[in-house]
């Protein structure tokens, strides 16, 4: 796995995985965006869209031609950039929404 950071004035504000893995809802080597987690009083400032944006250059020079990423919650945020929804699926009981990104 391969994470992103965003800082500011040293503080941790932000932070993207791009990893590969196996499970119910990948295949091996499928490549997944996974920790999108941006602090609560830097959301809404383009903070989550640049770690998205480095993760698909990262991807990219890995040789990365598409993501997937799987949501609870936050789909019409991941559509906004660009995503496709797959499918529905279910994690742990609760439904989640998969989505790809053609890099």
């Amino acid at each position: 796995p391969h994470t992103k950071i965003a800082l500011a004035n040293n503080d941790l504000i932000g932070s993207v995985t791009l990893t590969q893995f196996h499970g119910p809802l990948a295949h091996v080597g499928d490549a997944w965006l996974t920790n999108l987690w941006v602090h609560p009083d830097w959301r809404r400032r383009g903070v989550g869209c640049a770690l998205c944006n480095g993760l698909f250059d990262l991807a990219r020079a890995h040789h990365v031609t598409k993501l997937q990423l799987f949501t609870y919650d936050q789909s019409s945020y991941y559509r906004a950039m660009g995503w496709t929804e797959v499918r529905s699926a279910q994690i742990a009981g609760r439904s989640c929404t998969v989505m790809s990104f053609v890099l």
